[in-house]
């Protein structure tokens, strides 16, 4: 396979494996535990929504690919690609239920800590010294988000605080600069979705809208163009 290919065909694949797991994530998100079993929506309601399965699919499918053209050729492309299926779940279960569930970030963490200490060991760039970067970035941005929640418990819940973990050592592993992109790339994706519920009438200024799918979408930035942005800014 030639370099020019190696892009376009690990999209494809990542696209394909992304795609088909992200249609079986309504059975995982149908058996989440209930915190209150009083609550008119629950989990099981939710992975039964009309058309969810080909949504997530499709939505799944776009991440994966977008993931494997960027990490194409590095051996941590595994590692991202679990984080992109795990990722479609949350956003899904936080957009309907204001929750991110232990159940995805947790392994969003674990298996982040053990795919990019495989991919440093298989001499991925870049190595052991990105993997320590990696678990700094993780504590520091669980930290932030940490003392963030604590400071407005009302924007922010202690599973946004588990998945910025997550989302920390996968971008510290690219980079000091992954961590400050996406967060604030997250930020500004929050931000704009509130204006435009607020303009749309279908959010009031007290409204409580999720955070988790915008840290989501902020990380996926952060991969694809991060690297970019960080040049522009610095130049």
């Amino acid at each position: 396979m030639t370099e020019s290919t190696v892009g376009p065909a690990t999209a494809l694949l990542v696209a394909v494996v992304t795609g088909v797991l992200s249609w079986h994530l309504p059975r995982a998100i149908a058996v989440l535990p209930e915190r209150d079993p009083d609550d008119e929506m629950t989990y099981a309601g939710i992975a039964t929504a009309r058309g969810l399965r080909p949504a997530l699919a499709v939505v799944g499918a776009v991440v994966g690919g977008a993931l494997g053209w960027s990490r194409a050729g590095e051996p941590d492309v595994v590692a991202f690609a679990v984080l992109g299926i795990l990722g479609v779940g949350m956003g899904y279960v936080d957009r309907r239920r204001h929750l991110l569930p232990d159940r995805f970030t947790v392994p969003a963490l674990l298996a982040g800590a053990v795919l990019l200490a495989a991919a440093a060991v298989a001499g991925g760039s870049p190595g052991w010294t990105g993997y320590a970067r990696a678990w700094a970035c993780a504590g520091g941005l669980l930290l932030v988000y940490l003392l963030m929640a604590l400071v407005y418990p009302a924007g922010l819940g202690l599973g946004d605080v588990k998945l910025a973990g997550a989302l920390g050592l996968h971008l510290g592993w690219l980079g000091w600069w992954g961590p400050v992109v996406g967060t604030f790339a997250a930020f500004l994706i929050g931000g704009l979705v509130g204006i435009v519920l607020l303009v749309a009438g279908r959010a009031t200024r007290r409204s409580a809208v999720p955070f988790g799918p915008s840290m989501l979408l902020g990380a996926l930035v952060a991969v694809l163009w991060g690297e970019q942005v960080t040049a522009w800014y610095l130049s």
